[in-house]
């Protein structure tokens, strides 16, 4: 019996090529940790991850959006025993992503937070195995467009 699960999702970022001239980046590299599930209680867990994007410059930019999806299962997230794909995996759910304060491209210097969550339900994970130092993990993409 498993009496812990460390659960940890790993965030790449990508940017589209420049258009009109524009460039923006991103300020941050985040991370979405779970930690600790423990399969006997079957709870809830949930994490947030905020990356700040922005420091727009050149060319006309007008709103800014940012995506996320897995690398590992696109469409359906899961994290994977030890980060490869294979029978054991605990699936979760990833947020729209919400810009503050507002989605508009700030210029030279300058970032928005965009904020997502992630979330594992209960009772996903109860049968999961592990032994010593085995984790769950996954990447999440994160695409910036402009």
């Amino acid at each position: 019996m498993v009496t812990s699960i460390t659960v940890a999702v790993l965030v790449g970022m990508a940017l589209p090529a420049y258009g009109a001239g524009a460039n923006c980046a991103f300020g941050t590299t985040p991370g979405l940790a779970f930690g600790n599930l423990d399969p006997s209680l079957g709870a809830q867990a949930v994490a947030t991850a905020s990356v700040q994007v922005g420091d727009c410059q050149g060319g006309s930019v007008g709103l800014l959006s940012v995506t996320v999806a897995s690398v590992l299962s696109p469409g359906s997230p899961k994290m994977y025993l030890n980060g490869v794909v294979g029978p054991d995996s605990i699936d979760y759910q990833l947020s729209a992503v919400t810009i503050t304060p507002t989605n508009t491209a700030p210029g030279n210097g300058q970032y928005r937070n965009a904020s997502f969550t992630g979330t594992v339900f209960a009772g996903t994970y109860a049968n999961a195995t592990a032994s010593g130092a085995s984790s769950y993990r996954d990447t999440i993409r994160v695409t910036l467009n402009y």
